[in-house]
Parts: C-alpha cells; sequence; structure tokens
C-alpha cells in the first residue's frame, strides 16, 4: 500500500469523517458559525503545516511528506467531542474503575474498531507518549494495546535511526543495544522504556507534534477573534480585547514579535506567527533530532499558550462546563449503565450496545461507554 492509498483509507473512514461535527476548541453547539475551526479541519490544518516542516529538514532524512500528513489525518481521530474537557469529565467518572480515557490511547481503538489499513510506521508515528496509563501516568498507552505498539515502535525507530546513521546523522550509541535488547524480551514495561533515557518516537511523530503545537497556538487564536467579531458584529482585534502589554513586555526581547501581534488583521497575526514558528525548527547533526533554533521563540511560544488560556480558554471552558457538566454526563449515560434496555436505547451503535450489555464486569461496562461517548459528535452527544 503507498501513502496515497492509506490516505484514502483515512479520508473515507466513519472515524475521520466524524471530527467534522467535533469541536476544536471554540465550542460551537449551535452549528451558526461555520468559519471556526473543527476537528477535520483542525487535522488538516496540521498537515499542511507538517509539510511545511518537512521542507525545512534535510531532504536526504527521507521524510515522506504524505505519510507525515496521513499521521496528521489520524493524530486526533480518538478524540472526544470537547477534546481534553469532555477526557477529564470521563475520567473522574472513571477514577473508581481501573480504566482511564485518554484521545491519543483511543486513536488505535478507532483504527483499529474501523479497520483504517495503514502502514507500522504510520501508526506508531501516532505514539506521543510511548509509555502504559497506569496510576502514576495519565498519558499514554492503554495496558491491552501496550506491548504489541511499543515492540512495533522499536522496529520503526530502530530501522528509522540505521537509516540516519547511513546518512551520517548521529545516534545515542548507549541505546541502539538496549532497543535491540527490549525487543528480544518476554514482557516489556515503563521502567524498561525509562531505562532508554530517551523519548522513543519515530521523526514523523515528532513533526506531527510540532505542527499540532503550531497550530493550535494560531488558529485557535483565530477561532476566538472570528468567533466575538461575529457575535458583536464587527471586526475585533486582538489588541482591543487583551493587553499585550501584559505578556509580551516583561522580557523586553520579546518586543520584537509584538508588532505581529498588534496587527490588525488576524489573519496577518496567524500566519506571521505560523512562519516564525516554522523557520526556527531545526534538525540536529549530531542527536538526530528536531529542536526549536532560538530559545527566544520558545519562550514566546509558552507566553502565547499563557495568554490563550487567561484569556480564552479558560473562560471558554467555563461556559462549556455550565452546558456539559459531570452530573450530566453521568445521568445521561452511566447512570443505568446495567439496564439493558436502557443502553438499547441511549447507545446507537450496535457494536457498544453489545459490548456493554453482554458483560457482567461494571468497570468495563464504564470503560465501554466512555470509548463510546468519545465516538459521539457534539449535537449527537448533547
Amino acid at each position: 500500500m503507498n501513502y496515497l492509498e492509506e490516505q484514502i483509507e483515512i479520508l473515507t473512514s466513519k472515524g475521520f469523517k466524524r471530527l467534522q461535527e467535533k469541536s476544536q476548541i471554540v465550542a460551537n453547539f449551535d452549528d451558526k458559525n461555520i468559519h471556526i475551526s473543527n476537528r477535520l479541519t483542525h487535522s488538516l490544518e496540521v498537515g499542511v503545516v507538517a509539510k511545511m516542516i518537512v521542507d525545512r529538514l534535510p531532504q536526504n532524512l527521507n521524510i515522506n511528506k504524505e505519510q507525515v500528513f496521513n499521521i496528521c489525518l489520524l493524530h486526533d481521530i480518538g478524540h472526544p467531542s470537547l477534546g481534553h474537557f469532555l477526557e477529564r469529565k470521563l475520567n473522574s467518572i472513571l477514577k473508581e474503575t481501573n480504566y482511564y480515557f485518554e484521545g491519543n490511547a483511543n486513536n488505535f481503538i478507532i483504527i483499529n474498531k474501523e479497520n483504517i489499513n495503514i502502514s507500522d510506521k504510520t501508526l506508531v508515528s501516532l505514539i506521543k507518549y510511548p509509555i502504559k496509563i497506569d496510576n502514576n501516568n495519565s498519558k499514554g498507552l492503554y495496558t491491552y494495546h501496550f506491548d504489541e505498539l511499543i515492540r512495533k515502535l522499536l522496529k520503526e525507530y530502530l530501522i528509522q535511526k540505521e537509516e540516519m546513521k547511513e546518512n551520517g546523522y548521529g545516534w545515542k550509541k548507549d541505546n541502539y543495544k538496549d532497543v535491540k535488547k527490549l525487543l528480544k524480551k518476554k514482557n516489556i514495561d515503563n521502567d524498561d522504556i525509562f531505562k532508554l533515557n530517551g523519548n522513543i518516537r519515530t521523526l514523523e511523530s515528532l513533526i506531527m507534534e510540532y505542527a499540532d503545537d503550531i497550530t493550535y497556538l494560531t488558529h485557535d487564536l483565530k477561532d476566538f477573534l472570528i468567533r466575538i467579531s461575529e457575535l458583536k458584529k464587527e471586526t475585533i482585534y486582538l489588541k482591543d480585547i487583551v493587553s499585550l502589554n501584559k505578556y509580551l513586555l516583561k522580557n523586553n526581547y520579546l518586543e520584537k514579535f509584538l508588532y505581529v501581534m498588534n496587527n490588525n488583521n488576524s489573519n496577518t497575526i496567524v500566519n506571521k506567527l505560523k512562519y516564525i514558528m516554522i523557520n526556527n525548527i531545526r534538525f540536529n547533526h549530531d542527536t538526530g533530532e528536531i529542536y526549536t533554533f532560538s530559545k527566544d521563540i520558545e519562550i514566546f511560544k509558552e507566553t502565547l499558550r499563557n495568554l490563550l488560556f487567561k484569556e480564552f480558554i479558560n473562560k471558554e471552558m467555563n461556559k462549556i462546563n455550565i452546558k456539559v457538566n459531570e452530573d450530566y454526563i453521568f445521568k445521561k449515560y452511566f447512570k443505568d449503565i446495567t439496564n439493558k434496555n436502557t443502553i438499547e436505547r441511549i447507545v446507537i451503535s450496535g457494536t457498544y450496545t453489545n459490548l456493554i450489555n453482554n458483560t457482567k464486569n461494571i468497570n468495563k461496562k464504564y470503560r465501554y461507554m466512555a470509548n463510546y461517548i468519545a465516538e459521539k459528535t457534539d449535537n449527537w452527544l448533547f
């Protein structure tokens, strides 16, 4: 299978199509604002930014732009409506069980359930946290996927590092034998991964994460400005609603970014910020890793993230919580979870109806319901 065939598999999957009716950051419950990003458009945006990043890396790394694009298309396919907000609500409900809910780990549930045919390299490049979720780790892979995915990841990691070494790029020599030994071990655990002293991920995975971060910091900011402008029926500029000096002038060297943030046009702000961040990504010849060339950019990104949360995201979450609180979710989906008639009424999916009704284990019922809820779209869920 080539990467374009893989792309068709993704684009025509039910899981990817559902993303068009899942909120990104800005909630759009009434569907009145078609100009705000949703999870599907966000995934496409991340894919394009990732391609731009690939163009700035050494060409002999042999990174396929279409494969990177495919990874970006899939990177949120398991995330629930309202993203981390609903993720936290589900985990609060699941806290008395032995199960957790995590959007990145749920990507693999959807890919497997819907039989989306992709390569192992694409699959394992979706792993942002190559550890097992447990009481100590809220991010990672589900226990029932961990060993299989980690073995595939280690194989792809070795292949990529060996190819990079052949092209004259760095390799952590102390890791090489350790990775090979680990592949021969019967049961891999978190301690084994931690002993490798590094984040065992493919370059494609790191590119996807950089692109996701850049997109989130720019396009999500634009979405808030679009919504405020459309609510007020006039163009609203960032400098009119946020005291930029409060964020940017604490560090004098960040003043050079102020001219961008003060621009009247939200498109100009977003595009300039995006190019500033993309153009500062570099490849380290000695370590074989991607990094941000300018420390100023890293500090600026944190400043922008702080601005987004304080001025927009926290307020948005408070508004969403009024409509979608934990008590509402529990009463609607979990309260009568042992009642077969109730499940048949509220669960539209035959797969999940059977999974929930055919197990006697209450903890598993909760887990299946959480997975089902994660598939639902905004209006379908609420």
